[in-house]
């Protein structure tokens, strides 16, 4: 639940934070969901008005990610900043 409320409140880090304190591995052996929630992190980024960090953010955490990710809602959100 306090990941839940972590993600709704805007404060992904916190969620991977305790994430990785429930179980050390779930974010290793499930890519797909740290892509996830790095996304997240990248929508929070925008919403903030924090654009030139969210582009570093988008360039340095998820491109090196997408190729294995990448959905179309991917393109668009980065695309929109």
């Amino acid at each position: 639940m306090a990941v839940k409320k972590a993600v709704q409140s805007g404060n992904v880090e916190d969620a991977i934070e305790k994430v990785n304190d429930l179980n050390p591995e779930i974010l290793d052996t499930n890519p797909q969901l740290f892509f996830h929630l790095q996304q997240q992190r990248l929508i929070e980024l925008i919403r903030n008005g924090k654009v030139e960090e969210a582009l570093e953010f988008a360039q340095e955490e998820l491109a090196p990610r997408g190729e294995e990710n990448v959905t179309s809602d991917s393109v668009l959100l980065i695309s929109s900043v």
